[in-house]
C-alpha cells in the first residue's frame, strides 16, 4: 500500500566498508553497534504523540505531511508535532489496516471491523457491508485511474475485492471470496490483487485473471507488491514465505536471498534506482529489515537501532538537499533514519 522515492544508500556493512564484495545471496548483518556505530534511528511512539505504537501503514498527503495508520487510529506529522485522528464509530473499530492519501487531497482508511472511511474537509463518508463491501474488515487499499477527472479506490477485504466508483461500491467476484492482502495499480491502469486465492491482474478489458495458476508462486499467499524502479523492471511479490519477482515473460522466479529472508513473511517493499543506475531494494519482514544493493544483502534489527525487528510498513523520501529519509513502521513505534546530503526536515518530508 505505498509508493515512495529512494536515493543511493550509503549504509555499508563491515565487509563492504573494507571494499570486499558480498555475494548476491550472502548476508552482511548490521548487528553490533561497536562494529558499525549504532545507526541514528529516531523512534516515535505514543510518548511523542502517536495514538498507538503498531504502525500498520504510511502515506504522504498533498502538503507533504506524513500520515500513519495504527491499531488505535491515525495521526499526521508536520515535521514538528503529531495530530491524532479517530475513525467514525471508534467504539466499533479504530484499528486501521491501510490508508491512502488520494490525488484529490482526501484520505481513505481501511479498518479492522468498521469498513472503509473517506475523509474529506473534516468529514467522513463510510462504506461497509450495507453499501456493498464484501466484508467490514478492509486489509489493503490502492487508488487507480477512473473516468476523466475521477479515480477509483480499490479495497481488499477478508472476503474479496471491491472498489468505490463514483461513490458506489463495485465487487469483483472473479478474485475470489477470501482475503485480499495486496493491491497495486500501475501507471497504465493495470491492477494487481493478491491474496489467498492467488495473484490476479486486471488488464484493459476490465477482467481479472489469476496469473499465479500453474506457476512457482501458486499456493504462496501474496502480502505486498512493488514494481522495480529499473526501466522494464520486474514486479516484486512479497509472500508469506519469501520474495518473488514476475519477469517480462510473466514467469515467476524466487529472488535469491539470505536464509533469514528466503522464507520470511514479507510485509512491505520499496525499490529505487540510484544515481549510478543500480537498484536498491528495501524489504520489510516479520523478522527484520533487509536491503539489497549491487553489493548484496544487509539486514537491520534491534542492534542497528530499530525499536522492534517486526516491520509493518516502509516509506522513503528524498530531500531537496540530496539526503534521504527512511521511515519504518514497526510493532514498537515508527523509526526514522536520515542519511546522505543535507536533510533538514520540513513539510516536504
Amino acid at each position: 500500500m505505498r509508493a515512495a522515492l529512494l536515493a543511493a544508500l550509503l549504509l555499508a556493512s563491515p565487509a563492504q566498508a573494507a571494499g570486499e564484495t558480498v555475494a548476491p545471496g550472502a548476508l552482511a548483518v548490521s548487528r553490533d553497534p561497536l562494529d558499525l556505530g549504532r545507526l541514528a534511528f529516531r523512534t516515535f511512539s505514543d510518548e511523542d504523540g502517536l495514538p498507538q505504537n503498531v504502525i500498520e501503514a504510511l502515506a504522504f498527503d498533498e502538503k507533504g505531511y506524513l500520515w500513519v495508520a495504527t491499531q488505535d487510529g491515525a495521526a499526521s506529522y508536520d515535521g514538528r508535532a503529531w495530530t491524532a485522528l479517530d475513525m467514525p464509530r471508534r467504539n466499533v473499530s479504530n484499528w486501521i489496516f491501510d490508508l491512502v492519501a488520494a490525488r484529490d487531497g482526501t484520505l481513505w482508511f481501511g479498518t479492522y471491523a468498521g469498513g472503509l472511511h473517506h475523509y474529506r474537509n473534516g468529514l467522513f463518508d463510510s462504506f461497509g457491508m450495507p453499501e456493498g463491501l464484501p466484508s467490514n474488515r478492509v486489509l489493503c487499499l490502492a487508488e487507480g485511474p477512473g473516468e476523466p477527472g475521477r479515480t477509483v479506490l480499490y479495497a481488499g477485504t477478508d472476503a474479496g475485492l471491491a472498489a468505490v466508483v463514483k461513490g458506489k461500491v463495485v465487487r469483483f467476484p472473479e478474485v475470489g471470496a477470501r482475503a485480499v492482502y495486496a493491491l497495486r495499480v500501475e501507471a497504465d491502469g493495470t491492477v494487481f490483487a493478491g491474496g489467498k486465492d492467488g495473484l490476479f491482474r486486471r488488464d484493459g478489458d476490465g477482467a481479472f485473471r489469476n496469473i499465479a495458476a500453474g506457476t512457482a508462486i501458486e499456493g504462496r499467499v501474496p502480502r505486498t507488491l512493488a514494481r522495480s524502479s529499473l526501466p522494464g523492471g520486474p514486479l516484486y511479490v512479497g509472500t508469506e514465505t519469501g520474495l518473488y519477482r514476475v519477469t517480462a515473460a510473466s514467469s515467476f522466479e524466487k529472488v535469491d536471498a539470505p536464509p533469514a529472508l528466503a522464507s520470511a513473511l514479507v510485509s512491505d517493499l520499496v525499490s529505487d534506482v540510484d544515481e549510478a543506475g543500480a537498484e536498491t531494494l528495501w524489504v520489510g519482514t516479520a523478522t527484520g529489515l533487509f536491503r539489497r544493493t549491487r553489493g548484496g544483502w544487509t539486514s537491520f534489527g534491534v542492534h542497528s537501532g530499530l525499536p522492534n525487528p517486526q516491520i509493518r510498513s516502509l516509506a522513503v523520501v528524498r530531500s531537496k538537499g540530496g539526503g534521504t529519509t527512511l521511515w519504518a513502521g514497526t510493532f514498537s513505534g515508527l523509526a526514522r533514519l536520515r542519511f546522505g546530503g543535507f536533510t533538514g526536515f520540513g513539510t516536504e518530508h
